[in-house]
């Protein structure tokens, strides 16, 4: 209700996950409402920026780490990036009022340089959440634990 006002005039915005009532009265010209769909993965290659504009919620984002793996730039809030090791303006960009997170939109979008930070973001995700490295990490705890003993 206070980002796709300001920026749904210069971008057309595709909201795809469960919708509510209040995110299906966001349904116009300018925005579409997909809803749950089974394969987001045809969402975010089509995607030109991904956004995580979370006021609250736990856990991990996977959200967010899906649309590294994609070669998305993502915009996001600190409470969408909480969890992530992720750093502002490295592997994202992250706004919390609705005129900045709309800014920075902009700015990811009008950036010929943001393929850089999609770079590094990828290169985040390879590195440290795929199975093989998240394997890892719980290897090495366990033997960490077990030397302990």
């Amino acid at each position: 209700n206070e980002v796709s006002p300001r920026i749904r005039h210069t971008h057309r915005i595709e909201l795809v996950g469960p919708a509510g009532r209040a995110v299906q009265a966001l349904a116009s010209d300018h925005v579409a409402v997909h809803g749950a769909v089974p394969d987001v993965c045809g969402h975010y290659r089509d995607a030109d920026v991904v956004v995580a504009p979370l006021r609250s919620g736990s856990g991990t984002r996977i959200k967010i780490l899906e649309a590294f793996a994609h070669r998305r730039p993502v915009v996001s809030t600190t409470v969408g990036a909480a969890g992530l090791d992720v750093v502002d303006g490295e592997h994202l960009r992250i706004a919390d009022s609705a005129s900045a997170f709309a800014a920075a939109v902009d700015a990811v979008l009008g950036d010929p340089d943001s393929a850089a930070m999609v770079d590094s973001a990828y290169g985040l995700v390879a590195e440290s959440y795929e199975l093989e490295a998240t394997a890892r990490r719980i290897a090495n705890l366990v033997r960490s634990a077990i030397a302990r003993r």
